[in-house]
């Protein structure tokens, strides 16, 4: 088993127990610059939905993941904010959990050359390298 799986099963069941542990009243919990608990949940599983997609096709179609664009991650935030606040909370509680595993498995059928291979400024087999996070201003 290698270390990115190890690693990423072992926060996957951290997150399960988290999440799992939440009230509804816990989900719809303000958060700094307008979040709830539930949005920032909606908010992760979007980027490991991303993460996922972006592993696929690189396995797939050979197309290389761009590296994260720091001038996109703030208005793309910004922009899917508003949709995040409207997912019920339980379900984000769902995608988020989903999402993990989706973005986990991705970079478990990655082939050993390729999760060796640098993408932008971040290793491939690193599902749960640094998230782009919201935004507490």
């Amino acid at each position: 088993m290698s270390m990115y799986k190890l690693a990423n099963d072992t926060e996957r069941v951290r997150l399960k127990r988290l999440v799992s542990g939440l009230s509804a009243a816990d989900l719809r919990q303000t958060m700094p610059a307008g979040w709830t608990v539930a949005a920032v949940l909606a908010h992760l599983a979007f980027w490991d939905q991303r993460s996922a997609l972006l592993l696929d096709r690189w396995r797939q179609e050979g197309v290389i993941p761009p590296p994260d664009d720091e001038a996109n991650i703030d208005w793309i935030n910004d922009a899917s904010k508003p949709l995040f606040l409207e997912v019920s909370p339980r379900a984000a509680a769902a995608l988020v959990i989903f999402s993990a595993e989706a973005a986990d498995r991705a970079v478990e059928q990655l082939h050993p050359d390729l999760s060796r291979t640098q993408c932008g400024t971040r290793h491939a087999g690193e599902s749960q390298a640094r998230r782009p996070s919201p935004r507490s201003s």
